[in-house]
């Protein structure tokens, strides 16, 4: 069974995520991670940066990681890509996930939200929160401003459709308890 999560930065993914990763012992890889990896590959970071006229730090600001991830994500819509730049990041991404799903008969991809990933899992999960509760868990967790997390949120959800999606299901995050759905999914992964 390969599971994905989806949603919006601060809706939950990551939680529900571990929730049933702990509660199945089915292995989690974060794919926020994998693409953070793809971004210190010779010459990729550069030309992200490169495209935003700044210079890649040794050390990005909070947030200036997740900035950069969103901007890449929406790259279409933004001006500074190449078709060959994209395609290159692309495949990079899509053949390290390949090799995450060939690898393992059961998995859950946590962040699995960037809209040019092409491979098949067999269930994929929305999860969708309150608006404002969502940008008062990100200011929380990387010590921004409630405004500053909102601006970064609109570079990072620039143009991703969620509407679009062939999903499981969709999971409503209340912040407070594990929605029957997730529950659900424990019970039939067990």
């Amino acid at each position: 069974m390969k599971i994905g999560f989806t949603g919006k930065c601060g809706s939950g993914k990551t939680y529900f995520a571990r929730y049933v990763s702990e509660k199945t012992g089915i292995p989690i890889i974060r794919l926020d991670y994998v693409a953070k990896e793809i971004f210190t590959r010779p010459g990729v970071r550069d030309w992200i940066f490169e495209a935003f006229g700044h210079v890649a730090p040794d050390e990005p600001a909070p947030g200036e990681d997740l900035k950069l991830f969103g901007a890449f994500r929406h790259s279409k819509r933004t001006q500074g890509f190449s078709e060959a730049e994209q395609k290159e990041f692309r495949d990079h991404f899509v053949i390290e996930i390949q090799k995450i799903l060939d690898a393992h008969d059961k998995v859950i991809l946590d962040h699995f939200d960037l809209p040019m990933i092409d491979v098949k899992l067999d269930k994929l999960i929305l999860v969708k929160s309150n608006e404002e509760e969502r940008i008062k868990g990100i200011a929380e967790r990387d010590s921004l401003t409630f405004d500053r997390a909102l601006e970064l949120d609109k570079v990072v959800n620039l143009s991703t459709d969620y509407s679009r999606g062939n999903y499981a299901f969709i999971v409503e995050n209340d912040y407070k308890s594990i929605p029957q759905e997730i529950e659900n999914l424990v019970k039939e992964l067990l």
